[in-house]
Order: structure tokens, then sequence, then C-alpha cells
């Protein structure tokens, strides 16, 4: 199925189930659907505010989404994701996200970092025009339609189809600010305090950035500029809300928070990281001839690049040819 999923999106990622990391996300989103769902049908419950059985849904959905973030912001580390998943759990207790927004701003943030590096399809075109028209309607989060505008004119990896998203993304987008509502704005002394904040904490989160993942298609790195630019979008994502549109706006797309502050605190304090080999077996040495000194590096799923005569290694980094992130 998620082979299917790859060849129908060019955004779309797989679910290596070989992978640990794999595992605690497709465990953890289980259970966090059956709390909620118990929570939503029961009358006492010690913790959080009441929720319907959809808000249940789509809390269990922002779970899973709050991973794939951070998988995108740092696509070595599988663990910290873990912690995100875990803090976006209590916090929707109190306040369910927008999976409209909170996917969208998902999807703008790993066309910039480039973690997938493929062609769109027809399928991403629609992708597109969910993003401009949930975006589009509300003032507050219209940066997230630039940031995958942007990755759409500048990312070389789009493909044939590149021209058609940009005009879906921006016919959707006039459309979603045509028939939404643009409420006053008004910034008050929090607010602004919290946006400088959280333009600090992507600043922190950008500033150790050395990549060694491989992007879905292949054979090269994610590159640190990128992941540079995505982690950065994400702070200017969350401080345009929060501006914006107050600590409403916030809360809806609490899930990048989650991510983006759990990345900025493993670049402060990297053994919180963990280990990056995520279940599967280490790179290691392996020698192509006697005596020449040369060597290849043996990848996570086995496979070698075999460089012979050329002195130089090639490995496969933690997540294979796909980071996971949903």
């Amino acid at each position: 199925m998620m082979s299917q999923a790859k060849h129908m999106s060019g955004l779309a990622r797989g679910l290596n189930m070989r992978r640990t990391s794999n595992k605690i996300v497709v465990a953890g989103f289980g259970i966090a659907l059956t709390l909620y769902l118990a929570r939503a049908l029961s009358e006492e419950w010690m913790v959080g505010n009441p929720m319907t059985v959809a808000e249940a849904v789509a809390a269990a959905f922002a779970v899973f989404i709050a991973w794939a973030l951070t998988r995108e912001l740092d696509p070595d580390h599988p663990w910290p994701a873990a912690v995100a998943m875990i803090a976006s759990f209590v916090a929707a207790l109190w306040f369910v996200p927008s999976i409209l927004l909170v996917a969208s701003a998902a999807i703008a943030l790993r066309m910039v970092s480039g973690t997938v590096a493929r062609s769109l399809t027809m399928f991403d075109l629609g992708l597109m025009a969910v993003i401009g028209y949930g975006s589009g309607r509300e003032l507050s989060f219209w940066s997230i339609a630039i940031f995958a505008f942007v990755a759409l004119k500048v990312a070389p990896e789009f493909g044939r189809l590149r021209w058609w998203a940009v005009g879906t993304l921006a016919g959707a987008f006039i459309g979603g600010w045509y028939t939404g509502e643009l409420s006053p704005v008004t910034v008050t002394a929090q607010t602004a305090a919290i946006a400088v904040a959280f333009l600090l904490v992507g600043a922190i989160a950008a500033s150790r950035v050395s990549v060694s993942a491989k992007t879905d298609a292949g054979p090269g790195l994610v590159e640190d500029s990128r992941l540079v630019m995505s982690r950065m979008a994400a702070s200017v994502i969350l401080a345009s809300a929060t501006l914006i549109g107050g600590f409403d706006a916030m809360w809806r797309i609490a899930p990048v928070g989650i991510a983006l502050t759990v990345v900025a605190l493993v670049s402060l304090i990297p053994p919180l990281a963990g280990p990056t080999t995520d279940g599967l077996k280490r790179s290691v040495p392996v020698p192509l001839s006697r005596g020449t000194g040369e060597s290849a590096s043996q990848g996570d799923e086995g496979s070698a690049s075999d460089r012979r005569g050329t002195g130089e290694s090639a490995s496969q980094g933690d997540e294979g040819s796909a980071v996971p992130s949903g």
C-alpha cells in the first residue's frame, strides 16, 4: 500500500516496519486514538476538556503529524519524534489542532526540506489546492501557502507539473481568500513576545544542521541548507500565526510548535537525539581490495555502493532510501 501511495504522489512517504521508530508511531497512533475515543465517550474524565468522536479522531491524527513533522525537521534521529508524539498527545487533551492546517504545514515544510526529492503527480495538484484554499482563508496562515509557493519556484525536483502546481496553489489561495473572512489583526504584548520566542527557537534549531539521511528518491543526501530553511520556515509559520491570529491560531497548529521545539532542544543538547541507527544495522566499512586501503560502506539495508578504485566510500543513512514521515 505504501509503495502504491508513493507512485500516486510525489510527496508521499513510506513506513518501513522494520524500523523501530515506525513501529512506535503505529502503536502510538493506535493508543492515542483509543484513549481519545475513551475520552469522548466517557462522561467522567479527570484530565483535559470534553471532546466529540470527530475531535478524538482528529486529535489522534495530530499526534501522528507531530511525529511526521519532527522527522521532516530532523530526518537523522527517530527518537525526538517519539517525544513530540507524547507532547502532542497531552496538548490535544485541552485543544484539538486543525488537521487541515497542520497537514498543510507538514506538506509545505516537506517541500522546503526536500526529503522526498521526487517529481509531482496529478494527485499532488489536489494537495496544492488543499494547501492554497485552507491557508488562504485566514491571514494568520498565509505563510504556509507562501512557503509552498517558494519551494515550487526554487526547488529543482518537482518536474513537469511544477507550473501546474504553482497555478493550482495560487488559484486555490485566491479562492480561499475570496470566500474566507479576514478578521482584524490585534497584536498584544504577549502574542508579540511568543512570536519572537518562536523565531528564536527556529534560529536555535537551524544553528546546528549536519544531515546524513538520504532523500526518498536517492542516492543523494538531504541538503543541510534546505533543512535549515525548513526549520526557519516552521518558526516563521508559528510566529506569523501567533502574531496575527493570537493564541487561538497558535494552538490550531500546535504540533508544528512542538516539533520545532523538540528539534531545537536536540540542537542545544545533542545527546538528547539518541541513536541514529533506528533498529537497523549501522554502516560498517567493507574492504574492497587488499593493500589499497579502499573501502565502501554498507548501508542500513545491507546494500553498499561500490566505488572501486576511487578511494571513496558510500553509506546509506539512518532512514535508508526513505525517511518515514507519514
